[in-house]
């Protein structure tokens, strides 16, 4: 039976795996070592259905066929020519792409087996087997190397970061893509060496604080650990840094600095970077844009007086919110006890009206003047927006304060509505005509779709 590439490349994958053969892929050799009689028939039979001219040399060195193959000759060595394509290059095995990934000085378009789904770097285009397209590579930028300090007996640090720099976001399908796989395992380490202050052995990266950091990088796939999300995360960060050649070097520094400040210590970074990657890129961005203001250093200390001001808002916001909740339970314990005396006491029904008209003034009262705080908040956000936050970009600003600022308003505007139902009921308790039952004069004066569009329009002020 004839196989397909995808399975000749899954097939001889799972016997690397398993450490059963020696695999080497070239441009345009495939050679197979240590193969078995059964693993060489296999191998030679599979290879041969592509149309790709085949040899076998035995233990002794010499070159023998599948007829001859002979238990007492083993191990042997299997070669394949793998023919010119059209365009660009092919990739059996994904060893061989692992290895032309970290290794190859040019690019251009691939063709994996393992690839289900296309994707692009800065430096090549990967396609599934038989699949192509017109691919330029990304610009040059600065060189990690020129930023990054090496203590290694071996150069760990990439020369070029376009290889692993995407040119599109990640989705779950595309991440559970093999071929892809393989190139986020190799992809993880080499991006954050790349944004490290120093690299020391392998599996250590060194960011500048203060307080200073250091992070492990362990042998095992970190990627799996990191997630799509946090995949994401790095990429980002790492693009930001190298987008530029001219502020590769400032931007470089303060996201390193920014990462050594906020990664929480004693948690492994692929737990860490997903939590912290966006506020991590946030922060580095804010600075680099403070720093280009022409603000002088008073304004360096800015991005902490922003984050302070939002911090504080919501913390008001939320006071507001709970003085308003007391205020409700006041109301709602008066008003029951209003219902109450009015069916079983002899009071004069003037009192007990009056009592109602002050307890709802003063729910209004608080229900209103937290709605004013909101209000003057959002005007002085948008005066400072305009004349001292000007350079920061829209949407780092609507990341950074609006969106926080709305969600911490919002459970106040909940709160807020049941507030005003429950006054506007106290209000007609007070003028009802305590000759008849409160039901029917809430009927007659049709009150649960007033109170509903009511709170709807409170809502949505």
């Amino acid at each position: 039976m004839v196989l397909s590439p995808n399975a000749v490349g899954a097939l001889i994958d799972d016997w690397e795996a398993q450490r059963n053969v020696s695999v080497v892929e070239a441009n345009h050799a495939l050679t197979l070592a240590r193969l078995d009689v059964t693993r060489a028939r296999q191998a030679t039979e599979a290879l041969r259905g592509l149309g790709w001219p085949v040899g076998i040399v035995d233990a002794a060195q010499q070159p023998t066929d599948l007829e001859q193959l002979d238990p007492d000759l083993e191990p042997f060595i299997v070669t394949a020519e793998k023919p010119d394509p059209a365009a660009g290059l092919r990739f059996l095995t994904q060893s061989g792409f692992v290895k032309a990934l970290v290794e190859r000085e040019d690019g251009g378009v691939w063709q994996v087996a393992a690839s289900e789904l296309a994707f692009s770097t800065g430096f090549a285009s990967i396609h599934p087997w038989g699949g192509g397209d017109v691919f330029a590579a990304a610009s040059e930028t600065k060189s990690p190397l020129d930023l990054v300090r090496e203590a290694a007996e071996s150069r760990v640090v990439p020369g070029d970061i376009r290889r692993w720099l995407l040119r599109s976001p990640v989705n779950d399908q595309l991440w559970n893509d093999k071929a892809f796989a393989s190139f986020a395992a190799q992809a993880v380490p080499a991006l954050l060496r790349s944004i490290a202050a120093e690299v020391v052995g392998r599996r250590t990266a060194v960011f500048i604080g203060p307080p200073n950091l250091s992070i492990d990088l362990p042998d095992q796939d970190l990627s799996r650990d990191l997630g799509s999300s946090g995949f994401g995360e790095l990429q980002a960060m790492v693009g930001w840094v190298y987008e530029e050649k001219a502020a590769a070097e400032q931007r470089h520094a303060l996201i390193g600095a920014e990462l050594a400040r906020s990664f929480p210590r004693g948690v492994p970074i692929g737990k860490a970077l997903p939590i912290i990657g966006r506020d991590v890129l946030n922060g580095a961005r804010l600075a680099y844009q403070l720093s280009q203001s022409d603000l002088g250093r008073q304004a360096l200390s800015a991005q902490g007086d922003l984050r302070k001001m939002i911090a504080e808002d919501a913390s008001k916001a939320a006071d507001s919110t709970r003085a308003l909740v007391t205020a409700i339970s006041v109301s709602l314990a008066t008003g029951i006890g209003l219902v109450a005396a009015r069916s079983t006491s002899t009071t004069a029904p003037w009192i007990l009206s009056s009592v109602a008209l002050v307890v709802a003034a003063y729910l209004l009262s608080v229900t209103v003047s937290g709605w004013l705080y909101l209000k003057l908040q959002r005007s002085l956000r948008e005066q400072w927006r305009h004349k001292i936050y000007r350079f920061i970009s829209d949407v780092d600003y609507r990341e950074m304060v609006l969106t926080p600022a709305k969600q911490a308003e919002f459970p106040y505007y909940v709160v807020a509505s049941v507030g005003i139902l429950v006054a506007i009921v106290l209000i007609l308790v007070a003028v009802s005509n305590y000759d008849e039952p409160l039901s029917k004069v809430l009927h007659q004066l049709e009150l649960w779709p007033r109170l509903i569009r009511t709170a709807g329009a409170w809502v949505t002020c």
